[in-house]
């Protein structure tokens, strides 16, 4: 990295492509006494990555270059400057693309048409001083800390609940004077949210839930402080607020009623519109659930074993294999596997033997074989695979 002297006052870098977008978050920032560069493309950002330092990146994920994408500059600057905070900012992302920054270290991520610009100015308020706050999205760590689980929505609707969450960060701090740090993981058809705060687990947990709730119904002006605030400060605060619950439930529905006509191949239907504007149902559609400490231990101690067996077969050490498999089987009492997995040990014996004798082919051997492991791979495995499934259902 070449040594640049970095400005009296912070300097930033907005990568985005629309130029009005581009010059309307420039205009604000400068209006906050920020330093700011644009570009238009990722090449562009790059050359200008190269040539000064920078305190914080804003950075559009879809950009003009088909080679040079959103992803692609993120990676560039956290191989080279993985100090320098950036915030992903993006208008329709696709899950796999907002997954892939989280890999890359992304600090931040905010929608273009969600984001309301007060929060915009936050984190990159925080992202300048370094604050602990930052990381609302980072690459999730499952064995430390509680965290919720917001399950059944589609990989479309992803984005907006994860949005949805970074959004508590700031009505905890604004509304009860909590402080507390988000992190969030999109994970198939679940988005898991973790908080870390000096305030009890079951309290954060509570304001969430109500949070959630909160879109379903206006919002009352007068319950949701806990701290004192001004008149002036409360009604604007309690405006934005309101402003962000709409904003939100509009593009869920939006997201919703176009991932069901997606889904169907099909002209947007009556049935699929109406649903999509009786945010009630989808809101209703998100289980929020707490944590599974014995679902999570379960699962790790059966895919252990199924890698472990799966290993051994690999080397055609059948017996110590299933013996790994039997073993599980009879600690969870699942007798219908470990009979299945008993008779297959019984049958490779015979074969082995029989092989061994002389009294079978070496063919014959090999199929017999074949078709023992075939039998594991595709039927005993999988079903401890999916035991701790079954077993909390």
């Amino acid at each position: 990295m070449s040594q640049h002297l970095l400005s009296p006052s912070p300097r930033l870098l907005v990568v985005e492509d629309d130029d009005l977008l581009r010059e309307t978050l420039c205009s604000l920032l400068r209006r906050e006494n920020y330093v700011v560069d644009e570009a238009a493309t990722g090449s562009a950002a790059l050359n200008l990555l190269s040539l000064h330092d920078y305190n914080t990146v804003i950075l559009d994920l879809v950009l003009p270059e088909p080679h040079i994408q959103g992803t692609e500059v993120l990676w560039w600057i956290k191989a080279d400057f993985p100090n320098l905070p950036v915030i992903a900012f993006s208008g329709r992302a696709r899950n796999d693309v907002v997954l892939k920054t989280i890999e890359l270290g992304v600090d931040s991520f905010l929608l273009k048409y969600l984001t309301d610009y007060n929060i915009l100015l936050d984190i990159v308020r925080k992202c300048v001083h370094k604050d602990k706050l930052t990381n609302n999205i980072s690459k999730y760590l499952q064995d430390e800390g509680e965290y919720f689980v917001i399950r059944g929505i589609s990989s479309d609707m992803h984005i907006y609940v994860m949005q949805f969450a970074m959004f508590f960060e700031v009505y905890l701090w604004r509304f009860k004077g909590i402080r507390a740090r988000v992190s969030i993981l999109s994970d198939g058809n679940n988005v898991k949210v973790k908080f870390e705060s000096d305030a009890p687990q079951e309290r954060i947990f509570q304001l969430f839930s109500q949070y959630l709730s909160l879109a379903e119904h206006a919002v009352p002006t007068d319950t949701l402080f806990e701290i004192p605030v001004s008149q002036n400060d409360r009604r604007v605060l309690t405006q934005q607020l309101a402003n962000q619950l709409s904003n939100f439930t509009t593009s869920i529905s939006q997201a919703f009623y176009l991932f069901k006509t997606e889904e169907k191949g099909a002209a947007p239907s009556r049935e699929n519109a109406e649903y999509s504007l009786n945010i009630s149902n989808v809101i209703r559609g998100l289980q929020v659930r707490p944590r599974d400490y014995e679902y999570e231990r379960l699962s790790k101690e059966a895919n252990a074993a199924s890698a472990r067996a799966a290993g051994l077969m690999m080397k055609n050490d059948i017996i110590p294999a299933g013996n790994e498999l039997l073993a599980f089987c009879q600690k969870y009492g699942m007798d219908e596997i470990g009979i299945q997995i008993t008779a297959l040990l019984n049958r490779y014996h015979r074969a082995a033997n029989a092989h061994l004798r002389g009294f079978s082919t070496p063919a014959d051997y090999d199929k017999e074989l074949n078709n023992i492991l075939n039998v594991f791979i595709f039927e005993v495995i999988p079903a401890v695979e999916r035991y701790p499934k079954t077993r909390r259902a």
